[in-house]
């Protein structure tokens, strides 16, 4: 990446633009040093070893699930482990049913253990609650739904008693952060290193997709109608239908999309307004189906809206399902973000919003994780590793591809981080209140005490006299 010195032209006699370039290497050079000596102290502060050991502790305990570079890592064989324990502190993420409960027993397995300057705090995020010792975070904890919690349970990566997500949830949540231009950009370089380490030493298994795995079928009026809507009202397609388009698009350069106006497959698309299109779409087919004797489908069935709730969790889609009787038509997927697109050109020099590769892998491995009667589950996730294999692939050979590697044309509301924080702002006095209570409840404090801090460090020290055996690194 370009310096800004690169960037900037500064007219001066006194100004030599390529010795200080090399003065800027050099100061980068002792930087990075410096700041390896300050990691290689954190990670053998004998307080924070010793938090993080108490973590694990309670992680080996009540077998949450833990996510993010800490689980990644654990997938990963020991030669290409991006965490070195010599010089980084391991730093646990996971998600919980039962946060409050957590919450009260890891500050009281932290005070058992002798520290005192504990705090539990808000995150970033609504539902995250941060645990510090000494001012260091040391556990970051998610709310998730226990229905969800369970299916994730049942997929669990275990390594030395401590459960991480499986690998295809870890590449789910990857492929969302890069399906989201408008969200958290910086991230992208070390996210997509991440997925590709990923997709390279834990692949995803071959799978076979059902006839029908989303248990419907529309007529072709039904399709002519939704699919002129979906272009007209710019919403984003993201039917199965793609798969074929983006593996057509790597053997061809041809990217019209005429094709899709004539598949009879149920219809999936992103909306802004869910509850408006399902119920316009409804009426629509309600007309077609008192103009054909049997009604559409062979039946006589009403045409229903269904509602599924992804109950505030991120990694599953609240959506509105359009049926006929046991038969699934449309899924009408909620933005919950600006979610990435890439336009193709389909007849009469219309445009279509299909969904991005990352988009649509995020989609249906999102779709994996819902139990519905709608779908199957397992086509959700063959179809989503069919679209890892093909991304691969394709991205393997950018210079071959006919669309973008990765776009950054996006639609929907996406939080920025000044409003994240302003949010956690509003947040922070009912929830430091609440922890309070929380922690008071089962009489344990929620605060920071210098004193005591370094009384546990004279105990730490104590305790340590005996030569320290180093951090066990697990294969």
């Amino acid at each position: 990446m370009e310096s800004e010195i690169d960037q900037t032209f500064i007219h001066s006699a006194f100004f030599d633009k390529k010795q200080f370039q090399k003065q800027l290497e050099i100061i980068k050079k002792a930087s990075e040093v410096a700041q390896s000596k300050i990691d290689y102290a954190s990670a053998h502060d004998d307080d924070i070893v010793r938090a993080i050991e108490v973590v694990e502790e309670f992680l080996r305990k009540k077998h949450r699930l833990c996510y993010g570079g800490q689980a990644i890592n654990a997938h990963l064989p020991t030669k290409h482990k991006f965490y070195d324990p010599k010089t980084s502190v391991p730093d646990y993420d996971f998600f919980t049913p039962q946060p409050n409960e957590d919450i009260v027993s890891i500050v009281k397995d932290l005070r058992k253990a002798g520290f005192q300057e504990i705090s539990a705090r808000e995150g970033m995020h609504e539902g995250t609650t941060k645990v510090y010792v000494n001012y260091t975070p040391v556990a970051d904890m998610t709310t998730i739904d226990p229905k969800l919690y369970r299916i994730l349970s049942k997929r669990e990566y275990r390594v030395d008693g401590i459960s991480y997500l499986d690998s295809n949830t870890l590449r789910m949540l990857m492929y969302l952060e890069l399906s989201r231009p408008r969200g958290e950009v910086s991230r992208w370089t070390k996210v997509y290193e991440r997925l590709a380490l990923l997709n390279a030493f834990v692949p995803v298994k071959s799978c076979k997709v059902k006839r029908n795995p989303f248990h419907g079928k529309l007529t072709l009026d039904q399709t002519r109608f939704v699919m002129k809507y979906i272009m007209y009202q710019n919403r984003v397609f993201a039917g199965a239908d793609l798969l074929h388009f983006y593996e057509q698009s790597l053997r061809s350069s041809h990217k019209h999309a005429t094709w899709i106006l004539r598949s009879k497959k149920p219809i999936v698309f992103f909306s802004n307004e869910p509850d408006t299109d399902a119920k316009q779409i409804r009426n629509e087919f309600s007309l077609l189906r008192s103009t054909v004797a049997n009604g559409a489908n062979g039946t006589n069935a009403p045409i229903t809206i269904k509602t599924v709730s992804s109950k505030g969790v991120d990694l599953i889609p609240s959506m509105r399902i359009i049926c006929q009787g046991k038969e699934s038509l449309v899924f009408i997927i909620d933005q919950t973000a600006c979610h990435s697109y890439v336009n193709i050109p389909v007849a009469h020099d219309k445009t279509l919003r299909v969904a991005s590769i990352d988009t649509l892998t995020t989609l249906y491995f999102s779709l994996g994780l819902l139990d519905s009667s709608y779908f199957d589950m397992g086509s959700m996730e063959c179809l989503a590793n069919q679209l890892v294999e093909m991304s691969t692939k394709a991205r393997n050979k950018p210079a071959d591809l006919s669309f973008p590697f990765i776009s950054i044309e996006c639609v929907g509301h996406q939080p920025t981080l000044p409003s994240l924080i302003r949010s956690k702002v509003k947040r922070m006095t009912t929830k430091k209140s609440e922890l309070q209570k929380l922690l008071l409840l089962h009489n344990v404090s929620n605060g920071d005490n210098g004193a005591n801090g370094s009384n546990r460090k004279k105990e730490l020290k104590q305790k340590n006299k005996t030569v320290k055996a180093p951090r066990k690194i697990h294969n």
